[in-house]
């Protein structure tokens, strides 16, 4: 027991480091506010820990300390800065890729503060940009897509003025995506950064 206990006090907390990026959803919305929900995948949040098994996992939501502040970016560029937003670390998806958690956090927004008004993206989950913690680090720009792939946002996050990060998906056919819109097409929404892709959004069998 005593053991145990040790290495739960000795084990690193989760943290969201600089240049992280993640996606920005929006949730809820009023006349006057917006609610965005805040993802980062399990890759990008150091010492990410691993997921109990059975129910506890449901339950499992540890807090994730944020480096630095936390922008909102769409595909003109910055928007506004979200602070530092309360993040935990909770599982997200079980597929066939296996499973897969996020670091998540729920900011409200005033519209009025917005420089330009938010375009969500209907049936993927209403995706409104990227969440970048601090500063974008230098990135290459990235390849065309293949024609197949729906691309919802790009941006320029290192400001070097080629598109260095985007968000893009495919149409889940059979509707297997989390939380599905009551009709139409389903989209996944996956973020890609240099070679790397991965999925926001839990879509598939």
């Amino acid at each position: 027991m005593v053991p145990s206990l040790l290495i739960a006090v000795l084990a690193a907390a989760p943290v969201l480091p600089e240049h992280a990026v993640g996606g920005a959803f929006i949730s809820r919305e009023t006349k006057t506010e917006l609610e965005l929900t805040l993802r980062f995948d399990q890759s990008v949040v150091k010492d990410a820990p691993a997921l109990p098994s059975g129910k506890a996992m449901l339950a499992f939501k540890p807090t994730v300390t944020v480096q630095n502040e936390v922008s909102l970016w769409d595909a003109t560029g910055k928007l506004i800065s979200l602070g530092k937003p309360a993040f935990s670390f909770r599982f997200t998806c079980e597929n066939d890729g296996g499973l897969r958690a996020q670091a998540i956090a729920k900011v409200m927004v005033k519209k009025a503060q917005l420089p330009r008004a938010l375009a969500p993206v209907k049936n993927a989950w209403n995706v409104v940009g990227f969440a970048v913690v601090g500063t974008a680090e230098p990135r290459p720009a990235l390849t065309p897509k293949d024609q197949a792939v729906t691309i919802h946002l790009v941006a320029d996050l290192d400001g070097d003025g080629a598109v260095d990060a985007r968000l893009s998906g495919l149409q889940d056919e059979a509707m297997n995506c989390d939380e599905p819109e009551k009709k139409g097409p389903q989209w996944s929404v996956d973020l890609e950064r240099e070679t790397k892709s991965t999925p926001l959004r839990c879509c598939g069998p």
